[in-house]
């Protein structure tokens, strides 16, 4: 149900900043011992408005807060994400991003191969480096957007609120964004 409950805070979420289309939750359930989650049925195209789609993750990334992270942990995929609430970029990146995947690495038996200058680089993380926190879809990539009607819809967001370059970031990541969406966003 976690899963699900996760999933559904950040639909809605995007939701309503009103700046993208992400669908709506119709309900969050848990029957016959599984969780369910249903959102909105959206009929997929192959328009590609790719361009409108920039605007709208820039518009979307004008939703800020004071702190970088998120009220809740969340996923990206199944693997868990950290969110703690920070005020300062360099902390949470440290904390919640940079530790937590070398901690994981460890746990996976990839200790031996990590260098010691690995972990140093917790040490490393530049302080003065200080965007604002901007509300991100969080693990955008190609496989997560599709056309509905003419307009882009994002979908398997795992928000939080961080400097908006991580978006731009993650859409390399697969490939799949034109040319005109980065000139949009």
């Amino acid at each position: 149900m976690k899963f699900f409950a996760v999933d559904a805070r950040n639909v809605e979420a995007i939701f309503t900043t009103g700046a993208v289309e992400v669908g709506t939750v119709i309900y969050l359930g848990k029957a016959f011992g599984k969780s369910y989650l249903v959102l909105e049925y959206l009929e997929f195209s192959s328009e590609n408005t790719q361009a409108e789609l920039g605007r709208q993750l820039a518009l979307m990334h004008r939703h800020t807060s004071v702190e970088f992270g998120w009220a809740s942990n969340n996923f990206m995929g199944t693997t868990a994400q950290v969110n703690s609430p920070y005020k300062c970029w360099s902390e949470f990146w440290q904390k919640c991003r940079l530790a937590s995947q070398l901690e994981l690495a460890y746990k996976n038996g990839y200790e031996d191969s990590l260098k010691k200058e690995d972990s140093e680089l917790l040490e490393k993380v530049p302080a003065y480096y200080s965007p604002p926190p901007a509300l991100l879809h969080g693990d955008l990539w190609s496989g997560n957007i599709a056309s509905v009607n003419g307009a882009q819809v994002i979908f398997a967001a795992a928000c939080y609120y961080r400097d908006r370059e991580v978006d731009v970031a993650m859409t390399e990541l697969f490939d799949g964004f034109s040319e005109k969406f980065y000139r949009a966003i």
